[in-house]
């Protein structure tokens, strides 16, 4: 009974061992593709081949709320388009102030392909003109882009 009982355990471990396995396998097949995505590439000097990465277009580089009440809460959709030659991944968007919060889409936009990036303004303890610049990371030549978020805020 005993040996049945350790057998029966060793083989469950075993199975388990081989699982992992074939599961890390996959998981840096996973990685190796997505590495393979997002590579910036180079001529045989090691110069970057702008014209075959991603490139993303703005619908608008400025994006003007107007005149808002103080406290006043805004959200707007900033469009973009990738027409460059190569997936696009966007790693991260940030804002100049934390009275702007970003978010953008996590997954791959395919060349051709479009998509949105949400900005929520928030005009509390706000006065006068403000001007506020949101950067988008990606893999792009440059790597950054802006967009430059204008209000008047009333009391």
């Amino acid at each position: 009974m005993k040996l049945a009982i350790i057998y029966n355990l060793a083989l469950l471990t075993f199975i388990s061992l081989l699982s992992c396995a074939e599961k890390n396998k996959q998981s840096r097949s996973s990685d190796d593709e997505f590495l393979k995505s997002i590579q910036i590439p180079t001529n045989e000097k090691g110069e970057i081949l702008s014209s075959e990465m991603a490139q993303i277009k703005l619908v608008q580089t400025e994006l003007d709320l107007g005149q808002l009440k103080e406290g006043e809460i805004v959200k707007r959709k900033i469009k973009f388009y990738n027409i460059g030659k190569a997936n696009l991944l966007i790693s991260n968007v940030k804002s100049s102030c934390g009275c702007t919060i970003p978010s953008w889409p996590k997954n791959f936009i395919q060349p051709g392909d479009s998509s949105n990036i949400d900005v929520e303004y928030n005009s509390k303890d706000k006065s006068g003109f403000q001007e506020k610049i949101i950067t988008i990371e990606a893999n792009t030549n440059p790597s950054n882009t802006n967009i430059i978020i204008k209000a008047n805020i009333k009391n």
